[in-house]
């Protein structure tokens, strides 16, 4: 359907634009100028000139991005950027900020990513209790039961063995009022 309003268009742009001229056609046709040039281009796309980035203007020079390399590594080899940043303010001396000495570290590979290691912990262990005769391993919950009737529950008890076979026991506590 839209190859055919396309077709459409481009036949009364061709037409119109000996009458009226290729602007006053396009806005009559509803097809805006530049699409209309765009599509019926003649020759290829034109190139694009690559034009290069041009630097920061207060942006360190290639020698002191290398003059900072070279103090990080010789005097502060183990030390991260933040504390060379620090001990550096403190004798009255500022080469680049904290983020700047990071940046130059990370475009040589020097440093990794911001983020410190995390200590991972070891998986935690579920006792196993094991029981090879009655009464020596019991397990107890406690349930509230509501009842019919509204704001009212009951508690129940409940005390069981581990060991298998055996019997286990059950009471039941008094009302009380639902916590809700």
């Amino acid at each position: 359907m839209t190859e055919i309003v396309q077709a459409a268009q481009a036949e009364a742009i061709e037409v119109l634009a000996r009458l009226l001229g290729r602007r006053n056609a396009c806005a009559a046709a509803g097809v805006a100028q530049a699409t209309w040039y765009r599509k019926n281009r003649q020759s290829p796309a034109p190139v694009r000139p690559v034009t290069p980035r041009k630097p920061h203007p207060s942006a360190l020079s290639q020698a002191e991005r290398d003059h900072v390399r070279a103090v990080l590594n010789e005097r502060f080899a183990d030390a991260s950027p933040a504390t060379a940043y620090f001990s550096l303010l403190d004798e009255g001396v500022y080469l680049a900020s904290e983020s700047t000495m990071y940046r130059i570290l990370r475009e040589h590979g020097e440093v990794g990513p911001d983020r410190r290691r995390q200590a991972t912990h070891p998986p935690k262990t579920i006792p196993e209790l094991f029981a090879d005769a009655p009464n020596l391993v019991w397990a107890w919950d406690i349930e509230g039961l509501r009842l019919f009737r509204t704001r009212t529950q009951m508690k129940l008890y409940h005390a069981a063995t581990k060991f298998p076979n055996h019997s286990s026991s059950t009471s039941e506590g008094g009302r009380y009022p639902n916590p809700e």
